[in-house]
């Protein structure tokens, strides 16, 4: 079994050359995977359109998807942009109040329309590529379910510490309270 590693044959320049066209390809449709995507976060949950005006929806989900899939094909080396965005975007969330299944429902979303529209628009065309996309599933599945994971892990931390600092202000209400004190803005800090 020589060039097998891990049961898989390695990638070569070549089967990254090919994921590269074909995420290339795919940039342009981003606009439209956007919309649709709103569009079915929308039927999926109310709550997305209730946390966020649909513009600042629409720029953000832009921007993530663009760099997720500029992220499947860059060099192994390159830093990892869609994971800082993810942990931007879970503190982002977890401040707004957007519970935590729908900002992870978010994107394994983006990450379902993406896989989808990478294998369209190599079906029928050209079957290296496709046969290069689908070795590549394994790393594009990892890369949304590592993005989703950053979100999560910063949206915990976020909430966590937000809860800490209400319990730290009502605590100094209750205090205040308790020892008689009532200056003016002290309910309104807590």
């Amino acid at each position: 079994m020589s060039g097998l590693t891990n049961g898989r044959r390695p990638r070569t320049g070549h089967d990254w050359k090919l994921l590269k066209e074909a995420c290339t390809a795919l940039l342009p449709r981003v606009p439209e995977l956007v919309d649709l995507h709103l569009r079915q976060l929308g039927e999926h949950s109310s709550v997305y359109g209730s946390v966020l005006p649909y513009d600042v929806q629409w720029r953000e989900a832009e921007e993530a998807m663009r760099i997720g899939i500029e992220a499947i094909s860059a060099p192994r080396a390159s830093p990892r942009r869609d994971l800082e965005y993810a942990e931007e975007a879970g503190r982002r969330r977890a401040q707004q109040g957007l519970p935590l299944d729908l900002l992870v429902h978010s994107y394994r979303n983006a990450g379902y329309l993406v896989w989808d529209s990478l294998l369209e628009g190599t079906a029928g065309k050209d079957p290296e590529k496709l046969a290069v996309l689908m070795r590549s599933a394994t790393m594009v599945w990892s890369a949304v379910d590592a993005q989703a994971a950053v979100a999560s892990d910063a949206y915990r931390a976020t909430e966590l510490e937000l809860r800490r600092r209400t319990d730290e202000q009502l605590q100094a209400l209750l205090d205040a309270l308790l020892e008689g004190r009532s200056a003016p803005g002290l309910a309104a800090r807590a």
